[in-house]
């Protein structure tokens, strides 16, 4: 590893390509309309939208202004950079370059404890591949992740004011997260006591308690910022926090929702119901905890750091609700990773103080760092790869294209009823947009499963979807309807068949495609109604020669045989010649059975025959004590042989070795069989009736046949009395200008797929770069941040109170130039510290 890559721009290329891996799944999950399990993304998202538009933070689920609920004021601090794009993918966004930047600050603590880049690299790496890392909803308090791993580097490097702007923006973002600082900045006081207990050399209590209560008292009084005033100032911040947050939630909810009843199901002022509760999957709660620390073969419990696992423990446990301690979701991903991660770094390198003195130490602690990273790959692999792998990502992408072309024509205040699936592509248009209640004033929905449209007209039209509004009669203003299906029908059906019923389509130009494909079986019957009978034992093989005046596939050949008694192989083989090689085998097959099971032969088979060209049918059994019966006729005229085809000291017949024929006799006996060929076109044609718009018509069909419709009305119907044969029934329903249009980008998911892989290579190049480069210092690396964002807030206070209306647009540069100053200064800062 001693090469020129450098270990920090490999680990900022990997981050930007892991970042932008996420969205990409992120994104095609969203349009594919699979996502129900993403609501908390709608309501972030309807909450910061509304702002925009002088509603405080409101949303429709669960209603009411975010924070009557929780207290979450990051939302507030996210705006600028809300305001970029002011819908669910700027969200994620957000999201994501926040969470997995924090490997940034997570390498570079563990890069100065292992004292060696690559073991850093390969931990950090571990630590954001992570499945435990939840990235797949978007959730405010999933914030609290990457601003504590922020706020603990500042720690660590003595940045004072650093440390607490982001331990402030950690407990910004839900109000339990001021009871995990105050945790902090007790673990702060505790270390700082434990010292200096330790450092008096005095086995005397005495002794250690006078100077612990010395450096007590000048510790926390001294001018200069250290381990005990810092925890102590932690600790009030934490407790001004959290009764803050508690006010604010009184205020916005009008004193209805308590902060306490966000700890769900829990009943924190009866002791027996705690008790009681606690015990409520105890070891489930005990195993989540320990499944935190996994990914870092749980070198985090050989350091105290672990111990701020614990306030969510004891949270959780007091609760019955399973989403609080479930691995994977974002409480457990927020409040307990962050801490497993740091804690993992401080037990290697007690092992790595342990090796102090050895040659090995830094080769030591790269191996398990480096088994950490095979550990996390393997995670990732199972729970990230091998699910995407057997999914079909974006395969219904133009559907969410679709909700998104419909949802443009919508008022952005206007109320909105749609699909769960639909909510966050319709919420990025409109904010007030519900999935349940009483009508609304728009409608998006799937044509085949309408609402109740009574008092509403179609505005448009558009693949699957539709969008009505209430009291609307005017024109449609996009019309491009998109459907298509395909259904099958048996042999000796009789079938309506009606695809659109229950669809709510508008009247409308329409082509109407249909594709009917209509096959069956032929069967040609040799030797039927014979009564005569032939027994054959297992010596002895029928050879019966045979034409037929059709070429094509046989499926399958029926024999009118049964067996004597026992058990049996029976077999049957088409050759080309009476004398059998490798080359004169078209096919055999051979079956297994008893006796009582089968009173005739079927053999499927794939052989293909030629008409009027001679063939051989060979049918012979093996078993104990072998032996069968052929149905058939005698006849002067007919033609057939029998085979003696062992001799008990030659080769056994069975699995068609056939070393050689021991003799060969003519019989008169035609057996009784059929060969079934696979066609297409058939000699037995059916006729159906098509009724598509004004029009109706009787169809013989015989084979496949396609169809085309130009009508007003797009409802069709086909029927039929009795089908001779199987009917397979495909159709496009399209307006007549055609298939509506889809971006390449959501058509070509995988081709998309580059998008990521090149955003990491350019990365590695820029962050070199970037880092060789005078940094400015001062006022200058944060000047253009405070500029842009007070100009934000001013303009959005202007706006908020009604004072001057702003336009989106003013937002959305402001927003892009904070976020430009904001990179900027961050880069500056971790540039100079690297």
């Amino acid at each position: 590893m001693s090469s020129k890559i450098d270990a920090f721009d490999v680990l900022i290329a990997f981050i930007i390509f892991w970042s932008a891996f996420n969205l990409w799944i992120i994104f095609y999950s969203v349009y594919d309309l699979s996502n129900g399990g993403i609501i908390d993304t709608s309501t972030i998202l309807q909450s910061m939208f509304s702002a925009f538009y002088g509603d405080p933070f409101i949303n429709t689920v669960p209603g009411g202004s975010f924070f009557s609920v929780h207290a979450s004021t990051i939302m507030f601090m996210l705006l600028p950079f809300f305001a970029i794009g002011h819908n669910f993918m700027t969200l994620y966004s957000i999201q994501d370059i926040l969470v997995f930047s924090s490997a940034v600050p997570f390498f570079l603590i563990a890069k100065e404890k292992l004292d060696d880049e690559w073991s850093a690299f390969f931990i950090s790496v571990a630590y954001i591949i992570s499945p435990l890392i939840q990235i797949s909803v978007v959730e405010v308090l999933t914030l609290f992740l990457p601003f504590i791993i922020f706020s603990y580097y500042f720690y660590v490097k003595h940045m004072h004011w650093a440390f607490i702007i982001t331990l402030i923006l950690s407990m910004s973002t839900m109000e339990f997260n001021p009871i995990i600082t105050a945790t902090l900045g007790f673990y702060f006081v505790s270390s700082f006591l434990w010292n200096k207990w330790h450092k008096v050399s005095s086995p005397k209590i005495s002794s250690k308690l006078k100077n612990v209560l010395r450096e007590l008292k000048s510790g926390l009084f001294a001018m200069k910022i250290n381990q005990l005033n810092l925890g102590v100032i932690v600790l009030i911040t934490s407790i001004a926090f959290l009764y803050l947050d508690d006010r604010m939630i009184l205020y916005f909810s009008n004193g209805t929702h308590l902060i306490t009843s966000n700890l769900a199901t829990s009943n924190i002022s009866s002791l027996s119901s705690i008790i009681s509760t606690f015990k409520i999957g105890l070891t489930s709660k005990i195993d989540s905890l320990l499944s935190m620390n996994e990914p870092f073969l749980f070198l985090s419990l050989l350091d105290p750091f672990a111990l701020l696992e614990l306030p969510w423990f004891f949270a959780y446990s007091i609760t019955d609700f399973g989403g609080y301690w479930q691995p994977g979701i974002y409480y457990m991903s927020a409040y307990v990773y962050p801490f497993a991660a740091i804690s993992a770094v401080f037990g290697l390198h007690r092992i790595y103080r342990l090796l102090e003195g050895s040659k090995n130490k830094i080769k030591v602690i790269r191996h398990i760092a480096f088994l950490i990273l095979i550990v996390g790959i393997t995670f990732a692999i199972s729970d990230t790869f091998i699910p995407m792998s057997q999914s079909n990502i974006g395969a219904n992408a133009s559907n969410g294209y679709a909700v998104q072309e419909l949802s443009s024509l919508i008022p952005v205040n206007a109320s909105v009823y749609t699909g769960v699936n639909e909510l966050p592509i319709v919420s990025s248009q409109a904010y007030n947009t519900w999935f349940y209640g009483p009508d609304r004033q728009y409608v998006i929905f799937k044509t085949m499963s309408p609402p109740d449209l009574t008092g509403y007209g179609p505005v448009g039209v558009y693949g699957e979807y539709a969008l009505y509004e209430r009291n609307y009669s005017g024109n449609i203003k996009i019309f491009k309807p998109y459907l298509h299906g395909s259904s099958s029908f048996p042999l000796g059906s009789s079938f309506s068949y009606h695809p659109l019923t229950g669809y709510v389509l508008p009247k409308g130009n329409y082509d109407v495609n249909l594709n009917i494909n209509y096959f069956g079986e032929d069967v040609i019957d040799f030797g039927s109604g014979g009564k005569s009978t032939l027994l054959l034992n297992d010596t002895y093989a029928l050879v019966y020669p045979f034409k037929t005046n059709q070429s094509g596939n046989i499926i399958a050949v029926t024999a009118n045989d049964f067996m004597w008694y026992g058990y049996y192989d029976i077999s049957e083989m088409i050759t080309t010649s009476l004398n059998i090689t490798s080359s004169s085998i078209i096919e055999a097959y051979t079956y297994a059975t008893y006796q009582d099971q089968y009173s005739y032969g079927y053999f499927p088979t794939f052989a293909n025959l030629k008409a009027n060209q001679t063939y051989y049918l060979w049918l012979w059994s093996s078993g104990d004590p072998g032996g069968l019966y052929f149905k058939g006729s005698y006849g002067s005229s007919n033609v057939s042989y029998i085979a003696k085809i062992y001799n008990n000291s030659g080769t056994s017949p069975y699995g068609y070795q056939f070393n050689r024929i021991y003799g060969i006799k003519d019989s008169k006996f035609m057996p009784s069989f059929s060969l079934i060929f696979s066609s297409r076109y058939i000699h037995c044609p059916s006729n159906i009736s098509i009724s598509v718009g004004s029009y109706n018509k009787s169809q013989k069909i015989d084979g496949e046949i396609k169809l085309h419709y130009s009508t007003s009305s797009p409802y069709f119907y086909i029927n039929s009395t009795k089908l001779n044969g199987s009917l397979t029934i495909s159709y496009t329903l399209t307006s007549d200008t055609g298939s509506p249009i889809i971006p390449y980008v959501y058509a070509y998911p995988y081709a998309m797929l580059a998008i990521p892989f090149g955003f990491g290579f350019v990365s590695y190049f820029i962050s070199g770069s970037f880092r060789r480069m005078k940094k400015r210092k001062g006022m200058l690396s944060y000047l253009p941040l405070f500029v842009s964002l007070a100009l934000f807030y001013v303009l959005f206070s202007l706006n908020y109170f009604d004072v001057v209306h702003i336009s989106m647009n003013i937002f959305t540069i402001t927003g892009i130039a904070s976020a430009i100053s904001f990179f900027y200064y961050i880069l500056n800062k971790f540039g100079n510290n690297k």
